[in-house]
């Protein structure tokens, strides 16, 4: 019987070995594998953040440009009585004559012909 426990001791002792080697090589493996594709993930989020950086710096110019024509074109009097003319035509347009439209009399509603089993009792 000791004989056995011994041997079991011996033998699971070599086999915990053993898996301590191959679980290192294989976390070496899988280090040296995943190393080139976090690197290749970086300079794509690198390059991403460029771009997104870059269309946000148009964005802003292409803001500031039309608000600085906003600017120009507002100081001109003649300019904004006519831009003021035109968005008052627009509104008027928009605007929808009632004539035609018929007038909505809601129906009064029916009184309840099955009424709570309560109502009206106290």
């Amino acid at each position: 019987m000791l004989d056995r426990a011994l041997a079991l001791i011996v033998t699971s002792a070599l086999l915990f070995f053993l898996l301590q080697a191959v679980v290192g090589l294989l976390v070496r493996l899988v280090e040296a594998a995943l190393t080139p594709l976090a690197g290749a993930v970086g300079a794509l989020g690198g390059i991403v953040g460029g771009l997104i950086a870059l269309l946000g710096l148009a964005s802003l110019a292409v803001g500031i440009l039309v608000r600085g024509r906003q600017f120009i074109t507002s100081r001109d009097p003649r300019a904004a009585r006519e831009r003021v003319a035109r968005d008052r035509a627009v509104r008027q347009r928009v605007r929808r004559s009632a004539e035609d439209v018929p007038v909505h009399h809601p129906e009064r509603p029916e009184p309840d012909p099955d009424p709570a089993i309560n109502d009206g009792e106290a």
